[in-house]
């Protein structure tokens, strides 16, 4: 009698119980991680991503060309990677749900890498908005807990503040990240501690799976880009050969730029 109770006990939770969460485009989208110099895949293959900057989406909402055209559009050329700014009017707890990850899905669909970048340049030692790049991280974390199609782009640039306090402040943001038990690559732009004589101030961030971010104005040949991983993440296609140096780049030019085009076609497959 109390087998039959339990049973029916059983039967009842189940058919009460929501069904199986299916998982997200991004969910099912490859874990990339860092080793070395080299980004690398699930398979361990070593990576490297060729792509575009897009606007916040707040601004391509009013360009009159859809997200997922131009989306479309990268990926045919061969795009691997999508570098999407976010601004403070897109952090918010309905924005990123309803707006932002679902481009990201939309990307990951399409065998894209998806770097949400902060908009935003430090200046000044007490920047506030130093906070503020926390609050944005901690509420991005929450969403992209399990989306391994996500990087994690904490700050565009840091300005007027000692090579000491910059990597204090990028640790800061690696903690917070890692913090939240996330382990999504982290691209951390501008390290020019990493150029400093002082070998005390002159160490790699503390953590695994990150990369470094270089500009178009700074020469990738000073840093050390046999050590570590680097990305140039605003490239105008200059006369760096990114080829030969296995260097993955983000192009800030047009759609139809047959320069950028060429750089994408030399991406591996991310999830390959």
């Amino acid at each position: 009698m109390r087998f039959k109770l339990f049973s029916l006990c059983l039967l009842l939770l189940m058919a009460c119980a929501p069904p199986p969460s299916t998982p997200t485009p991004s969910a099912q989208f490859c874990q990339t991680r860092t080793e070395g110099r080299w980004i690398k895949n699930a398979n361990g293959n070593n990576v490297i991503v060729h792509g575009v900057n897009l606007p916040t989406l707040t601004e391509m909402e009013k360009s009159g060309v859809s997200v997922s055209n131009r989306l479309r559009d990268l990926a045919a050329q061969g795009a691997t990677v999508v570098r999407l700014q976010m601004g403070e009017n897109e952090m918010s707890q309905t924005v990123i749900p309803l707006k932002i990850m679902p481009v990201v899905h939309a990307a990951n669909e399409l065998g894209m890498v998806v770097i949400l970048s902060w908009n935003m340049v430090i200046e000044e030692v007490n920047n506030p908005q130093i906070s503020s790049t926390e609050e944005w991280i901690r509420q991005l974390n929450v969403y992209i807990a399990r989306e391994p199609g996500v990087w994690v782009d904490p700050i565009n640039e840091i300005r007027s503040i000692p090579l000491a306090r910059r990597r204090n402040v990028a640790q800061r943001y690696i903690d917070i990240i890692r913090g939240y038990n996330i382990l999504n690559i982290v691209v951390i732009n501008e390290a020019f501690w990493l150029l400093d004589t002082n070998p005390e101030i002159n160490k790699p961030l503390l953590g695994a799976n990150i990369v470094y971010g270089v500009r178009k104005l700074a020469q990738p040949a000073q840093w050390p880009v046999e050590q570590q991983p680097f990305l140039i993440t605003d490239w105008d296609g200059g006369a760096y050969d990114v080829a030969t140096a296995k260097i993955g780049s983000i192009a800030r030019l047009s759609l139809d730029n047959t320069l950028a085009q060429t750089q994408w076609k030399l991406a591996q497959p991310v999830c390959k």
